[in-house]
């Protein structure tokens, strides 16, 4: 009896290139989504120049997001909740718990968000007594959510890829700290980025020169990360901050790590 034929092995997977045709690094795919309404589609400028265009940039403070960010940064300050009254309705941030009160429902704040302000509305603080008798009102029929998702979430989509106005594409930014990425979302090359700027800063073209990715995630994360007051020019503040945590090996090879993947 003839011996059955052995068996003929599967061919190996073939890897996907770890660039793309513009030479930048293959984000994952889990980083791409809903990646042109927080991103852009722009392609690449070839020098700072160029990014003057008007249409390349964005003012926030004629946005929803500068008004959230201003009043988060009262709120955080004062440690006390801050409103404000929009047309669609009242907007309670509370910085000292994380969460924003929008008393409108999710397709009015959305449509906020999608256009600039006729007005920009002054934020105003609420005392504790006052917050404290609207505050379970507030928890029962306003749309609740984390502010910190929602700054997040609306300087992405109101930037869509573009720079604020004002913003030097050159100069070097770092990261205050860490933002917490695993409940924000994810823009493609957000770890490698974060990593950069927390371990020595960067340009925001020479980061994504030397990430080898698109400038368009890079002025993705940066807006965000811009809303919830994480950005600095203050080179020596992160180098402090360096010092303190230069007994901790790990985390620094953890970061150090990131700008290779």
């Amino acid at each position: 009896m003839l011996a059955p034929p052995a068996p003929v092995p599967a061919p190996a997977a073939v890897a996907a290139p770890v660039h793309d045709a513009h030479g930048h690094r293959r984000p994952r795919p889990e980083e791409l989504v809903e990646e042109s309404r927080y991103c852009g589609q722009r392609a690449d400028v070839a020098d700072a120049a160029q990014l003057a265009d008007g249409s390349l940039r964005y003012d926030p403070a004629q946005h929803l997001v500068g008004v959230l960010k201003d009043a988060y940064l009262v709120s955080c300050k004062w440690q006390v909740p801050t409103h404000l009254d929009s047309t669609a309705g009242r907007i309670t941030v509370d910085g000292t718990t994380n969460l924003i009160y929008c008393e409108f429902n999710a397709e009015q704040l959305a449509a906020l968000v999608g256009k600039p302000l006729d007005k920009r509305p002054k934020t105003r603080a609420f005392s504790r007594q006052e917050f404290a008798d609207l505050q379970g009102t507030l928890e029962k029929k306003a749309l609740v959510q984390r502010l910190d998702h929602v700054l997040w979430q609306t300087a992405l989509e109101t930037s869509a890829g573009r720079l604020p106005v004002g913003v030097d594409p050159v100069a070097p930014v770092y990261l205050k700290h860490w933002p917490n990425l695993t409940r924000l979302h994810r823009t493609p090359h957000a770890l490698r980025i974060a990593a950069l700027w927390t371990t020595r800063g960067a340009g925001l073209l020479e980061t994504a020169l030397t990430l080898k990715i698109a400038q368009r995630h890079v002025f993705a994360f940066y807006n965000a990360a811009l809303a919830l007051d994480l950005i600095t020019e203050d080179g020596a503040q992160v180098r402090r901050a360096q010092r303190k945590t230069k007994n901790n090996r790990g985390l620094l090879t953890r970061l150090f790590g990131w700008l290779n993947k």
